[in-house]
């Protein structure tokens, strides 16, 4: 519970990129992280620091402040496909991330059609000719 301006309580949350709604519980009333999007986050961090780049000099090729970026490393958010596709773009790392983040919701217990589930990937199309 958090203390509201007029003295009342509320349940404190977070709201995530991707509209996730996730609730604050950890020490200084951080969101609780969980397994996937930690791993996920730590796939960020280690392709950031692999391109000699800082959380700042990341979020500005993301166009994202530099606290969004600490919240997906830290993976106390789980951020969107598009933002991990713009990831990809900002690191030059092809689709790595994009990859992770799919793989984070298949590894999640996410109910099928719900706005984070992947869409199916349509395998890629074969330059061999058929006969």
């Amino acid at each position: 519970m958090v203390a509201t301006r007029n003295g009342t309580s509320k349940a404190a949350e977070h709201t995530s990129f991707g509209g996730e709604r996730l609730q604050r519980g950890g020490p200084h009333g951080l969101a609780k992280a969980d397994p996937q999007t930690i791993t996920f986050g730590a796939e960020v961090a280690r392709l950031r620091e692999e391109a000699g780049l800082s959380r700042i000099e990341l979020a500005k090729r993301a166009n994202v402040s530099r606290s969004y970026i600490g919240q997906v490393e830290t993976g106390t958010t789980r951020c969107r496909d598009d933002f991990a596709i713009r990831l990809d773009q900002a690191l030059g790392t092809g689709t790595q991330l994009i990859d992770a983040w799919t793989d984070l919701l298949r590894s999640a217990a996410y109910p099928p059609g719900s706005p984070t589930t992947p869409a199916p990937r349509t395998p890629p199309r074969s330059s061999a000719p058929t006969r």
